[in-house]
């Protein structure tokens, strides 16, 4: 990993670490945000089936299940074969849909849907709708297959990486620090949705063979500051009717977005190719001026979406007691400590139910003052700054990495029954 800031910040994580282990661990950590080895569907059962039957793979059989997959399904390559993208590429391979999304589009919602568990909507190969509205899949080009004991910042569902607990923009929540960049529900003075971020999350180019139904428009920073900022065209919004229950109405969106969003690409174009995309986006965006965190405290709603790996500012945002909205494809070392609904509000990829969110939350958007899903918002916020400051420290982390490493160096072993656990409070040691 080297000796940048990142090796520097683990090893003050996991040097006290060191005085439980028998003996001594090498860990090979990448530096990258995110993990490329994704195991195919074929391998990952086969390795399932031989650990019920406790039972080793062999060399030659993991080698040909390695370099067994069809490399013209590309990404796709690790889904089953009966998967939901495997489905949906072969309809877009035949020509069966015309659409600026096909995959998306073949999984569009007839109705409003809100998302109940955030886990399904990461596996592209169940959800692939993000092949079309997520940058780190635009690239349609198979990924490494081969077992590595690589341990990375953040990963897809899919990868057989192990991941971390990454530290970059952890801060105590009760620090100095922390709590320039906190503030009481009371203190909120802007009920709106607030976000600002540089153009990370792709590579932005023009078309190419391996990414045939590209648009850099679709990628998921780029489209989240379009919507923001799109002043044409209605929307149909769910809003509370006047003898109770629920309605649509239809408003414009240049309405929508003055009464809940202040969101927006800050900065200027980056990580694009000058093959005209770059000056496309120049032309296109209005990039808005960068907020520092201890002025985006005063918003009551943030929103957090993924960079070129998983969201560094996550735990800064669930810290600072604003209502944090989330879409990720990314699962973290502690997604399945929070939940949805109760310390975060999860919402789709394609941010189509970003207005009825904020309808409930915040009112209709020709209502004015304080919607009764106010003091819904506010136990939100709260339960996510007391998650922070009791599930989110630092000997937390401590706890998921020694565990980690002690698992790992188990499996290490020569003799794993003599590095195992095996109750009565001690481990077994030659």
């Amino acid at each position: 990993m080297g000796h940048g800031a990142r090796a520097q910040q683990h090893h003050n994580l996991l040097a006290p670490l060191g005085q439980y282990l028998d003996s001594d661990v090498r860990l090979v950590i990448s530096n990258h945000d995110q993990g490329s080895h994704i195991l195919n569907d074929e391998l990952r059962h086969a390795l399932l089936d031989h650990a019920a039957a406790g039972t080793l793979i062999d060399t030659e059989e993991l080698r040909r299940l390695e370099n067994a997959r069809d490399y013209g399904l590309g990404l796709l390559v690790v889904c089953p074969a009966d998967s939901p993208a495997r489905r949906a590429q072969a309809a877009v391979r035949a020509g069966n849909v015309s659409a600026p999304m096909p995959y998306a589009a073949q999984f569009a919602d007839e109705q409003t849907t809100f998302v109940y568990d955030p886990r399904p909507k990461m596996n592209f190969c169940h959800a692939p709708e993000l092949l079309d509205l997520h940058g780190a899949m635009s690239w349609h080009f198979r990924r490494h297959c081969n077992l590595r004991p690589l341990f990375q910042q953040s990963k897809l569902a899919q990868c057989s990486d192990m991941v971390l607990t990454p530290l970059g923009g952890v801060a105590n929540a009760t620090s100095p620090e922390g709590m320039r960049t906190s503030s009481e529900w009371a203190d909120k003075t802007v009920r709106k949705v607030f976000w600002r971020g540089s153009m990370t999350g792709d590579h932005y180019s023009a078309k190419q063979a391996n990414r045939e139904t590209y648009n850099w428009r679709h990628s998921h920073r780029p489209r989240l500051h379009l919507f923001a900022n799109n002043a044409s065209g209605d929307a149909r919004v769910w809003v509370r009717a006047a003898g109770g229950g629920w309605e649509q109405r239809t408003f414009a969106q240049a309405e929508l977005s003055e009464k809940y969003l202040d969101v927006g690409l800050a900065g200027k174009v980056s990580q694009c190719d000058e093959d005209g995309t770059c000056e496309e986006m120049r032309a296109e965006i209005a990039f808005k001026e960068h907020v520092k965190p201890e002025e985006a405290k005063k918003y009551a709603y943030v929103i957090d979406t993924d960079g070129n790996g998983w969201s560094s500012r996550f735990h800064r945002l669930l810290s600072s007691g604003s209502m944090v909205i989330k879409t990720t494809i990314y699962p973290e070392w502690m997604t399945d400590w929070l939940t949805p609904w109760v310390h975060y509000v999860p919402v789709q990829a394609d941010y189509s139910d970003l207005y009825d969110v904020m309808s409930y939350f915040a009112g209709s958007p020709d209502s004015e003052g304080a919607d009764v899903g106010d003091a819904a918002a506010r136990e939100i916020a709260q339960a996510a700054v007391q998650f922070t400051r009791t599930h989110w420290r630092w000997e937390d982390m401590q706890a998921y990495m020694l565990r980690m490493v002690l698992e790992y160096a188990r499996l290490g072993a020569d003799d794993r029954r003599a590095a195992s656990y095996l109750g009565n409070s001690r481990i077994v040691r030659q």
